[in-house]
């Protein structure tokens, strides 16, 4: 039978679970499996939602659908604010509506801005520059 000692101080343990002289607890050693390890894990395999779900996934036709009903001047503008407000079940569709209105909210923004600043700057220089062109101004 083999002789226990405490694995810090050296002392014997004498089948004590923690040493008597320094407190250290007995180091169990691990225990064996007698199962045999897969030789093969299968790979994840990603499991998609299934069609019609709130979550399911939206085709790349789907996307160009909505691309098309969404450039349709007034239906398309209706369309895609009753999408984004979660007028649809399908939550990437929503998504993709809210995405575009925020982007056409985002150019008409910025083209009012950049008509403000070129109306502002640039009336004057339409006149300089149409009288250089008739050859009224020499430059």
């Amino acid at each position: 039978m083999a002789i226990d000692s405490c694995k810090r101080c050296g002392a014997a343990l004498n089948g004590a679970q923690v040493c008597p002289t320094c407190g250290t607890p007995k180091v169990r050693p691990l225990p064996v499996s007698t199962t045999a390890s897969p030789l093969y894990i299968a790979p994840y395999t990603e499991t998609l939602p299934p069609k019609g779900s709130r979550y399911a996934v939206m085709s790349i036709g789907s996307y160009m659908g909505s691309i098309l009903l969404f450039s349709i001047p007034v239906i398309g503008f209706i369309f895609m604010v009753v999408w984004a407000c979660g007028g649809c079940i399908n939550q990437n569709r929503r998504n993709f509506a809210r995405a575009y209105l925020l982007w056409l909210l985002i150019g008409i923004a910025v083209t009012t801005i950049a008509a403000t600043i070129f109306s502002a700057l640039g009336l004057p220089f339409i006149g300089t520059l149409q009288d250089w062109i008739t050859g009224r101004v020499s430059v």
